[in-house]
């Protein structure tokens, strides 16, 4: 039972240690969608960004089109309807920093879907 309960708490505090690293990560990943959205502004020529893969694959399956899980649709739904990804990350059950990323990943495509339109 001992080794168990040893067990257990090295796996917790491992799960602690990468849930830190993902919400820095996407604290990280907000601050370069701002970045990105305020330096963008109408010039397109402006936005250099880069694949990290070379793979051809990866630029078709970033531009096909994208069926929504349900999570996915609750949290547009709730944020659509006015309440905070704290609120929203209960309602769902997931942490506020993966409300926070689907949020923020919807704003990107929104913003880029506005762009090809022009």
């Amino acid at each position: 039972m001992a080794r168990l309960d040893d067990l257990a708490r090295r796996i917790h505090a491992r799960l602690d240690m990468k849930l830190a690293t993902l919400e820095h990560l996407i604290r990280d990943a907000d601050e370069r969608i701002d970045k990105l959205t305020r330096s963008f502004g109408d010039d397109r020529s402006q936005l250099d960004v880069t694949l990290a893969s070379e793979d051809p694959h990866v630029e078709k399956a970033l531009d096909a089109p994208r069926a929504l899980d349900p999570v996915q649709t609750s949290v547009y739904r709730l944020a659509d309807s006015g309440l905070e990804s704290l609120r929203i990350a209960q309602e769902v059950g997931r942490t506020p920093g993966e409300v926070d990323l689907m949020l923020a990943l919807r704003r990107t495509r929104q913003a880029a879907a506005k762009t090809a339109a022009l």
